[in-house]
């Protein structure tokens, strides 16, 4: 886009936009969304490596079926 002499946007032209506060806030929506998945992953490596150190067979298919459903309800779902 071209200017005038004193910096401005020509007569009849749009200038361009900025960055939007919008834009902002769902870039720290996004953030907010990692980090509780980040969260959440931990979680369940806690609750797989608890499960490892109880034993194995049923116990550690239980213990893991039950951090599963908790992180799948900690994310709403």
């Amino acid at each position: 886009m071209s200017s005038t002499a004193w910096g401005g946007p020509e007569p009849g032209t749009i200038p361009a936009a900025g960055p939007s506060r919008r834009g902002d806030e769902d870039a720290a929506d996004a953030d907010a969304a990692a980090d509780d998945a980040a969260a959440d992953d931990a979680a369940t490596a806690d609750a797989n490596a608890a499960a490892d150190d109880a034993g194995g067979g049923v116990v550690v298919h239980a213990a893991r079926s039950t951090a599963a459903r908790a992180v799948r309800v900690a994310r709403g779902g």
